[in-house]
């Protein structure tokens, strides 16, 4: 054909559209024309048949469905329901039946749900569908994911091709870098060391305080029953004093009973004080730091050596010539600090003495006991740090001689601490007054 003008130069563009129709045409014929199967329930059923039956079904295929004979005989498993629409093959296109798919060994094949209950008995019942009927029912959707998992490779693989190029690319600056960091981590270890080597000394030094804290609160707890023996002794001698009828010499061992007490309640308050500092710079070393110990479990009750205190003072006051004494030394000054006078002190140190001891003892898992006990406590107590003293002095032959010498005063303090009140303990068991040649 011959063509002039304008449809010459469109010929090659009807061409191609003619060389594409048969193929749409294909298409539509096979969209509309084919069967069209449609999933509805899956089940678990079995079909037993009457017999052996004939019947006609359409093959389970992913594309579009070929009709096929099938010789049933016996029962056989049926796995879904579905809704079945009849293409060009039948004389009704378009045609709708509910199917059941029959499981064969080499393919499922759809039948009629009629015809089965026709020639046979059909039991089935509901179950959840598995991940096999849905790509079974969902073939396109399948390949569709299986494209994009093979793109999503693909990709990954790429990625991982560029990441292995930089990793190069990294690498080859990190060597680059590493000898600039080789000499900056020298100096930083070098300064660490140093801090470390300070942060060693300050623990050290910090470890040396809570130490002397420690020594100083437990040197304190030990003269505890000392002290109280002191005072108790002291009341010996007045009590004899006032039997005497000797009225100064009974009023000055009075006012050194009450200062002895008041000693006491300073020793108390050095206590308190060391076992506060002690917790407070504790706190700064964190859980490393040795617990706090007084060194004895026993401390000692002053309440009877008050109650004494008082009924002295009382018994001296219902005497007149006593009193007369008293009322002129009342000018005396009584250093315990809070009190004027001798009769605040005597009347008011009890019970500061007696709170602040039960507030020690709670807070140190400490018991109060008798003088007697206490004084038993301390000697003990001394005697064992004496011995721990000397055997860490064996054990520290090559310290410092200065260190030498403190473990060997502390040593010698604490077991004449330990003599000192197994002799007061001594002293008071029996009752009797220290000679001129040794200490109470």
């Amino acid at each position: 054909m011959v063509s002039t003008g304008d449809s010459a130069v469109h010929s090659p563009r009807v061409h191609r559209r003619i060389a594409w129709a048969p193929v749409l045409a294909f298409v539509v014929l096979m969209s509309t024309g084919c069967d069209k199967y449609q999933p509805r329930t899956t089940i678990e059923g079995v079909y037993h048949p009457n017999g052996c039956v004939q019947m006609e079904g359409r093959r389970a295929r992913w594309s579009w469905p070929t009709t096929i004979q099938v010789t049933v005989c016996q029962p056989i498993r049926v796995s879904e329901l579905g809704l079945m629409t009849y293409g060009w093959e039948v004389r009704q296109p378009g045609f709708q039946a509910e199917v059941a798919r029959l499981e064969f060994s080499d393919a499922g094949v759809y039948i009629v749900a009629d015809r089965l209950r026709q020639n046979g008995r059909f039991e089935y019942r509901e179950r959840q569908p598995t991940l096999n009927d849905w790509t079974r029912n969902h073939p396109i959707r399948v390949v569709a994911m299986l494209v994009f998992l093979a793109l999503i490779v693909t990709v990954i693989v790429a990625m991982r091709s560029a990441t292995k190029n930089a990793r190069r690319a990294r690498e080859r600056e990190r060597l680059e870098a590493e000898a600039a960091k080789t000499a900056a981590r020298a100096a930083a270890l070098a300064e660490l060391r140093r801090a470390e080597a300070a942060k060693t000394a300050a623990r050290a030094a910090a470890l040396a305080e809570l130490r002397r804290l420690a020594a100083e609160a437990q040197s304190g707890a030990n003269s505890l029953p000392i002290i109280l023996g002191e005072a108790e002794m002291t009341l010996d001698r007045a009590r004899d004093e006032l039997r005497s009828g000797l009225y100064s010499p009974f009023w000055e061992a009075l006012e050194v009973a009450t200062a002895r007490l008041g000693v006491f309640h300073q020793t108390l308050s050095l206590i308190e004080s060391r076992k506060t500092t002690y917790h407070a710079q504790a706190a700064q070393l964190g859980g490393d730091a040795p617990a706090f110990s007084l060194g004895v479990s026993v401390l000692p009750d002053p309440a009877a050596t008050h109650r004494r205190l008082i009924t002295l003072y009382r018994e001296a006051q219902l005497n007149p010539d006593h009193a007369k004494v008293y009322e002129q030394r009342r000018t005396n000054a009584i250093l315990i600090a809070g009190f004027t006078s001798l009769e605040q002190a005597i009347e008011g140190i009890g019970d500061r003495v007696v709170d602040a001891i039960s507030s020690l003892a709670a807070s140190s898992d400490c018991r109060l006991a008798s003088l007697e006990s206490s004084l038993e406590s301390a000697a003990n107590a001394a005697a064992e740090q004496s011995a721990a003293l000397r055997a860490e002095l064996q054990r520290s032959s090559a310290v410092d001689n200065a260190v030498l010498d403190q473990l060997r005063q502390d040593a010698e303090v604490h077991s004449e601490r330990g003599r000192l009140a197994l002799r007061m303990l001594d002293n008071i068991q029996r009752r009797r007054r220290p000679t001129v040649f040794e200490r109470p």
